[in-house]
């Protein structure tokens, strides 16, 4: 009989999930462990990803006053440079109407609410506005345990609100007043991270990411064998590092812990290389 393992480590989209998505199977899931963990890592990716794109949509609702303008300004984006973005957007629009608008009973109208779009944008803000604020130390809420090997954004702060608009600044890794350790963490694991990218080149059909997570994976083990230093000083080494995101996280996750993600696609070539335990969840259950 295989051990029980006490220790799961929360991966990007499961803290998403848990703090902002109210996802009630993860949530009973995450029980079933002595400890929870994850790292500074998740938590910078979440604000210059995850909490951006919530920023974008607030914001234009505050300056359209309109959900039906806000809808418009979204339409923009239709062009493969924004995909993700539209894609994250369109997401969390379906989120706000299915779990939040429709499933909550709407306030008596106001005499300043003339119409249903303006109850519907005054309704989407103050909801963007709650979960944007639980950024501040939502990450150490959920987590007993928030690692920082590397060294990732030390002074990483969290958004604020100003003349109604929120701002995210310093959401870009060069901004950070000190010099990340991400060329120590890669010799220091070195040989997990060969074997991750020794998996992603044997996949036969790789998508956009895996091809990016590769290449990116390639050229910072170049860096690390020639000992040719790397951090966030430098813009190319960041997008590098952010390009390789998931195999960072599979190497930050403890060997004694289980991995938690909803994207199985992309983690479980990784954790199956380098015989790490993961468990993956449906998002939308």
């Amino acid at each position: 009989m295989m051990p029980m393992i006490e220790k799961a480590f929360l991966e990007t989209t499961a803290c998403i999930d848990l703090m902002f998505n109210a996802h009630a199977k993860l949530r009973q899931r995450t029980k079933d462990f002595k400890l929870l963990e994850t790292s500074n890592y998740v938590k910078m990716e979440i604000k210059k990803g995850y909490i951006n794109h919530l920023i974008y949509l607030h914001n234009i609702l505050a300056d359209t006053e309109s959900f039906a303008g806000t809808l418009k300004a979204v339409n923009g984006l239709h062009h493969n440079g924004h995909k993700r973005k539209l894609m994250a957007i369109l997401k969390q629009l379906e989120v706000i109407f299915r779990g939040e608008i429709f499933h909550k009973p709407l306030r008596e109208i106001d005499e300043k609410d003339t119409n249903i779009d303006s109850l519907i944008c005054k309704k989407a803000r103050n909801i963007l506005y709650t979960k944007i604020k639980k950024f501040k130390n939502g990450i150490e809420k959920l987590a007993q345990n928030v690692t920082n090997e590397m060294g990732c954004y030390r002074d990483i702060e969290p958004p604020y609100i100003r003349n109604d608009r929120f701002h995210n600044d310093n959401k870009e890794c060069i901004k950070s007043i000190m010099t990340c350790e991400i060329f120590t963490f890669f010799k220091k694991g070195e040989d997990e991270f060969n074997k991750m990218h020794k998996a992603l080149r044997n996949i036969p059909e790789k998508d956009d990411e895996t091809e990016k997570r590769a290449k990116s994976l390639k050229e910072l083990l170049k860096k690390t064998e020639l000992e040719r230093s790397f951090s966030n000083a430098q813009k190319v080494d960041a997008k590098h590092c952010w390009a390789c995101s998931d195999a960072i996280l599979v190497a930050t996750s403890p060997r004694d812990a289980l991995l938690i993600t909803s994207n199985q696609k992309h983690f479980e070539p990784l954790t199956a290389s380098v015989g790490k335990s993961s468990e993956y969840y449906n998002p939308k259950e």
